[in-house]
């Protein structure tokens, strides 16, 4: 995973800002999660949300997850979540890991504006130093984002 550590730089963003901090030691992660019987198979419902001016730490695996899902929009606009290989790398990543799948639920059922979520559009590129269109690559990374303590999503805005 590519790293870029900033010390002493000033900076300007613009209204909203979305970072990947990373703090401590590496500490994996395997929280009980409210699980799904779909099919005869269990999964871990991921749902999409907005991020933009919120101010909130995503720490938590799940909202990790569902920080990922709702980026995959941005990532591969050419299918919808469920079906970009990203979301299907996700999942069997998440698979791997606890033993459970993932099923997608969109954000608003039936609005089609914000189906999907929301990511700010001035912070689509926060994971691109660990987005990777190999399989393998995207898997490690996001494996390591979503389930190691060290990694929380800051989601902040110049209001605060």
């Amino acid at each position: 995973m590519k790293v870029n550590i900033r010390k002493g730089v000033f900076e300007t963003n613009s209204s909203s800002m979305h970072s990947l901090a990373v703090i401590g030691a590496d500490r994996m992660n395997q929280l009980n999660f409210h699980t799904t019987n779909i099919d005869g198979v269990k999964k871990i419902s991921v749902q999409s949300d907005e991020y933009g001016w919120s101010g909130d730490d995503l720490i938590t695996p799940l909202e990790k997850l569902s920080y990922i899902a709702t980026l995959i929009q941005y990532k591969d606009s050419s299918n919808e979540i469920p079906n970009s290989k990203y979301f299907q790398w996700l999942s069997e990543m998440v698979k791997d890991y606890t033993g459970y799948g993932l099923t997608y639920i969109p954000y608003l059922e039936g609005d089609k504006w914000n189906a999907d979520g929301y990511v700010n559009h001035q912070s689509t590129d926060t994971l691109d130093s660990e987005w990777s269109t190999n399989e393998e690559d995207f898997k490690s990374n996001m494996k390591d984002i979503v389930f190691n303590d060290k990694y929380f999503i800051v989601i902040d805005n110049d209001n605060n």
